[in-house]
């Protein structure tokens, strides 16, 4: 892994993955948060912490990233569903000890038979699209992002209500 990128909800994933990552590895891996850019956004889950006026969860620990990054709600919504898109059909092997008996992300991130994930895990892709379109992602780069959320809980917001 050359890259971990989260975005900032309560701040704990970003925080405690990015202390941990740093220790093990004396700061080799890159570690980007990111957030929505403006502050009436809809990307669910993620908070605007751009400007000093707003929440700034005691979980959050600005001083673990690297860098930060901010995505565009309309980005958010486009990378979820292109996630969808292209993962609806496909078999994914998860590589994890063998802990899920052959499971598949496929399996894992369904709901009823379809594929879905939320605007939070389309604002991951849109933040790893914009390392890549900056060109700070060599080819044998390793990004690791999370697809923290599933779309069936926001079943009535625009991205999925006709899907679902």
């Amino acid at each position: 892994m050359t890259h971990f990128v989260a975005g900032v909800g309560t701040g704990g994933t970003i925080t405690g993955t990015g202390r941990g990552l740093t220790d093990l590895t004396d700061g080799a891996i890159e570690v980007v948060g990111f957030e929505p850019n403006e502050p009436l956004h809809a990307v669910d889950g993620l908070k605007y912490l751009k400007t000093g006026d707003h929440y700034h969860p005691e979980t959050y620990d600005e001083s673990v990233l690297d860098r930060k990054l901010y995505v565009s709600t309309g980005d958010a919504y486009d990378r979820a569903r292109a996630l969808r898109e292209r993962y609806d059909d496909a078999e994914v092997p998860i590589a994890d000890a063998g802990q899920h008996d052959g499971a598949t992300v496929r399996d894992h991130l369904r709901v009823d038979g379809q594929f879905v994930v939320g605007t939070s895990a389309g604002a991951g892709a849109a933040a790893v699209g914009l390392l890549d379109e900056a060109g700070d992602l060599a080819d044998d780069d390793a990004v690791v992002f999370m697809l923290c959320d599933r779309g069936d809980k926001y079943a009535d917001i625009p991205l999925w209500e006709e899907y679902l």
